[in-house]
């Protein structure tokens, strides 16, 4: 534990200080005669193998202590420079110093000036010639530890890997119309292909990736500071025009616009563009442009473009679009750095791309902006071998993603998407079909996921963090921090009424020797899920739903709400707030715990405060214990909230509902419950004299689908619901009486 605590001293955080929640939690525990030793998974579960983390090993330990860690390697990694590798380096156990750096990378003017062929480079200014040099310098040391890394192996192993590694990734579409066979012999492939080249990938000299990293972050934010973090005044450039504004081609590809400088250096074509529009097309290994609402069309390092690429854009509402994968801000193989200091952009690429690392580090920066990122797989924060950030600094945005994306670590890999500020949306479309457990439902691995390779090699960390707005956060299975075989993937959400929606193994599900964490701190949040969610664990992985404030539901089916299975550990934790907890499955969820290999699994929910009410099993402000090994523990109430439940594990539909929980039932949307929607709406409009006076406290409510609940039942209830309605307008406050109208 004491070299736990003083590597996250070193990376700048610590584990933390409230611990008031620990203490429920050993509380609820010893109901079922466990304590929170019982929570570590013992590592003799599996073989260890070369590449398993071994913070993750330690954090199996004691995985209650982990969520006081998880948002300070996000934020330690938010911007993607020095500090992102160092903390990088540390995690994988390494240490945090590269040690001493090479001394020519002081010397900048060894990388000498780009060989021009349009502008001059002497009159560019001397911030920018600077920022180009230092970039070019850092990726020229950066390719020298690829080729050291790569040393070990032999040329036919190396290419094999450039090849191949990549289907380790890629999933195939339309498998939902291959035969049961057909699926079969495509696993055997698999897993032929996975033994094969995690055994070269074992013999790589690591150091020198880890140094690869390490320089190309540097390179990034020494080239960065040299620029400055205001705009570009471009005013006094002196500008080589095209005649009659036709496209220019030269190295690298094509370019339209004004340019100040277009050149060629040892690892690519240089461009300095002007303060208007530009459209570059093809591949660059430096581009910086001071302005204009521009457009970029690059090939990927995939598709033959540049392994190590410096973009630069400060201001405008850009387009950015990869051709091939390997694209904009991806270190595929490489080093792939782009910051775009501001504007409302648009990203579009294909796979390993946006923020991804794959044997490498890459990282996207959007400093401001409504902002939208499309994608395909390892993507948006996603890293195998290497690092990958995606970090946007603010406004409302978009991040749509197929698989494997948006926070996603694979083997020796960690991936960040950070997120500071802003109403965001988080979307992974269904494409890759999990035809291993259903026909209509897809594979998504993303939002928070830690993936490893079993049994041949452990996993990575995932994170998705975001630090303010109302959120709303779609995946399928796997997903919403979760994690598989020896990994960790955390979501974490510090601020904003949130909706999650996900189908299995999401929202805090540790699966297979793992740790999954979903934390949010604030905020009146929505959980919605199908099973194996919610604070579940199974087969030795521990999954955790930690909830610090906030009015929320929780709305699942089976195995979740603090389920523990097949000797793992699941645990929901609300620290406050009138909350409302459903599950289909009354036996496997909400405190759910079996036996298994001669010990146990541990299902435990814990709320702290607030009136809540339990659907099908327990009640407000009492101590029950749903399985033999699954504990619940609600505390007395302070103030108003939800009413207790009239009665105590007896079936949903033979139970007494106070008219908040037919509300309750009313206002759940998810298709999943329709049933119970269905029954809430019919009491509460067939009963309007008891229905009423809640149904005018909920006039003023944030939540949309509980404005447009609230709205039905009176249009149900009819005219003799007016007068209690029109009464109420008059001691409603401004959002109530804009309701009321509207219900009138």
């Amino acid at each position: 534990m004491r070299r736990l605590l003083a590597l996250l001293i070193l990376l700048g955080f610590a584990p933390s200080a409230r611990a008031d929640w620990r203490e429920d939690v050993d509380r609820a525990l010893a109901q079922v005669a466990a304590s929170r030793r019982d929570l570590a998974v013992p590592a003799t579960y599996s073989e260890a193998d070369s590449f398993r983390i071994p913070l993750v090993s330690r954090w199996m330990e004691d995985p209650l202590a982990v969520p006081g860690s998880l948002g300070g390697i996000a934020r330690a990694m938010e911007r993607g420079g020095e500090g992102a590798a160092k903390a990088w380096r540390s995690v994988l156990g390494r240490g945090s110093a590269m040690g001493a750096l090479p001394a020519e990378f002081d010397d900048l003017s060894r990388s000498g000036k780009p060989g021009g062929h349009a502008g001059r480079w002497e009159e560019l200014p001397e911030t920018v010639r600077l920022a180009v040099q230092t970039a070019l310098s850092a990726m020229d040391l950066a390719r020298a530890r690829r080729s050291e890394a790569f040393d070990p192996l032999s040329k036919r192993e190396v290419e094999f890997v450039r090849v191949r590694a990549c289907s380790l990734l890629i999933n195939e579409t339309g498998i939902e119309d291959k035969s049961l066979f057909e699926i079969h012999r495509g696993e055997l492939r698999h897993v032929a292909l996975a033994d094969s080249l995690l055994r070269i990938c074992a013999r790589l000299d690591r150091q020198a990736l880890r140094d690869m990293v390490q320089l190309g972050a540097l390179g990034s934010e020494r080239a960065g500071a040299a620029l400055g973090d205001g705009p570009m005044d471009a005013t006094e450039w002196k500008l080589d025009k095209p005649k009659k504004n036709a496209p220019r081609e030269g190295p690298g590809g094509v370019v339209e616009g004004s340019i100040a400088f277009w050149g060629k250096s040892d690892l690519g074509a240089v461009v300095i563009g002007g303060p208007e529009r530009n459209v570059y097309r093809g591949s660059f290994a430096v581009i910086v442009d001071p302005g204009g609402d521009d457009l970029y069309e690059l090939d990927g390092a995939a598709a033959g473009g540049p392994s190590f690429q410096w973009i630069h854009d400060a201001a405008g509402n850009d387009v950015y679009r990869g051709r091939g994968d390997g694209a904009l801000g991806a270190g595929y193989f490489g080093v792939g750095l782009l910051e775009d200091a501001g504007g409302d952009d648009l990203y579009e690429a294909g796979r390993f791309s946006l923020g991804s690392g794959f044997f490498g580090f890459g990282s996207l920066v959007d400093r401001g902006g409504d902002d939208r990122y499309f994608a395909d797989l390892a993507s948006e924060g996603s890293a195998a071998f290497g690092l990958g950030v995606l970090s946007d600094e603010g406004g409302d945005d978009l991040y749509q993603c197929r698989l494997m994306s948006q926070g996603f670590g694979y083997v020796q890999g960690v991936g960040v998407l950070h997120d500071r500020d802003g109403d965001d949306v988080y979307l992974a479309r269904q494409a890759y079909t999990d035809v291993l457990r259903y026909d209509d439902e897809s594979l998504t691995l993303c939002q928070g996921c830690g993936f490893g390779e079993r049994p041949f090699a452990s996993g990575g960390i995932g994170i998705l963090h975001d630090e303010a707005g109302n959120d709303s956060y779609s995946a399928d299975v796997y997903g919403q921090g979760t994690a598989f075989w020896w990994a960790v993937g955390a979501l974490i959400d510090d601020a904003g009424n949130d909706h999650y929606d996900a189908q299995q193994y999401v929202q805090g599900a540790g699966i297979h020797l793992s740790l999954g964490y979903l934390l949010d701190s604030s905020g009146d949040d929505r959980y919605a899920a199908w099973s194996c969610a919610q604070g579940c664990g199974h087969d030795l992985g521990t999954g955790l739903l930690l909830d610090l404030e906030g009015v929320d539901m929780y709305a699942s089916s089976d195995l979740s709400q603090g389920a523990g299975n097949a000797n793992g550990n699941g645990l929901v934790v609300d620290l406050s707030g009138a909350d409302g907890y459903m599950a289909l499955n009354q036996r496997t969820s909400q405190g759910y715990g079996n036996p298994r290999r001669d010990t146990q699994s541990l299902g435990v929910l814990v709320d702290l405060a607030g009136r809540d009410l339990h659907a099908p099993n327990g009640a407000d402000a009492q101590v029950w214990t749903g399985t033999t090994r699954g504990a619940v523990m609600d505390a007395p109430a302070e103030g108003p909230g939800l009413e207790a439940s009239s009665s105590v594990n007896v079936p949903y539909e033979e139970r007494g509902y106070s008219v908040e929980e037919f509300f309750l039932m009313a206002a759940a949307g998810e298709p999943r419950f329709r049933e119970w929607q269905a029954r809430g709406v019919k009491e509460l409009a067939d009963r309007p004299e008891r229905s009423i006076p809640f149904l005018v406290t909920r006039l003023s409510t944030p939540i949309a689908r509980e404005r447009h609940t609230t709205k039905d039942i009176f249009r149900l209830i009819g005219r003799s619901g007016i007068e209690p309605l029109a009464a109420a307008l008059a001691t409603a406050d401004e959002d109530g009486r804009a309701t009321g109208a509207w219900i009138l």
